[in-house]
Formats: C-alpha cells, sequence, structure tokens
C-alpha cells in the first residue's frame, strides 16, 4: 500500500512538471506576443508623433490577439498622448514614451495544490521604453 501512495505522489509531481514546461511556453508566447504589439504601436505612434486614440486602441486589440490575456486586464501606465514634433539633433523634448503592463497569471501549475494563492502565482510584465518622434510640425 505504501509503494502505491509513493508512486501516486512521484505521478502527480511528474505530470505537474511536464504541466509546468507547457505552462511556460504559454507565458513565453503571451511575453513576445505583448512586445510585438507595443512594438508595432510605438512605431505608428512615431510616425504621428504621439499614441492617438486609434494606435491606443489598435494596440490593446494587438495585445488580446496576440495574447491570452483581454484589452481590460491591461495597465497602461505611462503613454505620450500630446503631438510631440521633430527637431534638428537629440532631444528628450522629441521622445515617445511608453509603459505598459500585463499580467501573467498562474506562473505555477497546481499552485493551489501546494497552497499558493492566485494573488501570489501572477506578476506584472512591464514594458517601457522611448522611441524619436518623426513627426514635422509646421510653424
Amino acid at each position: 500500500m505504501q509503494s502505491y501512495i509513493v508512486s501516486a505522489f512521484i505521478l502527480i509531481f511528474f505530470f505537474m512538471g511536464l504541466g509546468q514546461f507547457v505552462n511556460e511556453q504559454q507565458m513565453e508566447t503571451n511575453r513576445s506576443g505583448f512586445a510585438l504589439a507595443i512594438e508595432n504601436a510605438a512605431q505608428h505612434a512615431r510616425m504621428e508623433g504621439y499614441f492617438t486614440p486609434d494606435i491606443k486602441d489598435d494596440m490593446l486589440e494587438a495585445i488580446e490577439d496576440q495574447t491570452t490575456i483581454s484589452k481590460s486586464e491591461v495597465r497602461v501606465l505611462e503613454l505620450t498622448e500630446t503631438q510631440v514634433c521633430t527637431r534638428q539633433g537629440f532631444s528628450e523634448s522629441n521622445q515617445i514614451h511608453y509603459k505598459i503592463a500585463i499580467p501573467i497569471k498562474n506562473v505555477i501549475i497546481g499552485a493551489s495544490f501546494l497552497g499558493i494563492t492566485d494573488a501570489e502565482n501572477m506578476y506584472w510584465y512591464p514594458l517601457q521604453g522611448s522611441v524619436a518622434s518623426e513627426k514635422i510640425c509646421k510653424g
């Protein structure tokens, strides 16, 4: 009987390890899809001189399409939402800034079995950066 109990626990931990590998792949897919959506939006914002409402909406849609995260879960912490015109030479004043975070949930498979709460079994993955505005303003 003891060997059956030990075998059952070994099988449980084996399958948890196998599930963790699959979970890691899904989390990486979410992180890379998120980064791609942000980079594409930043390049569009570079052309317009800021994150327009349309660019922001398209970015949130792309995050939702390329990850398993809904756009309501995305935290937009900082976006340049006023037009920035390019100046001759490098200047901090012609930079378009962004800082956005997504939740990465279910970091550990079988967390409740191990006594880990849902709040402890997640983290926020932020991306922040700047791109230079290419918008030339008249005047």
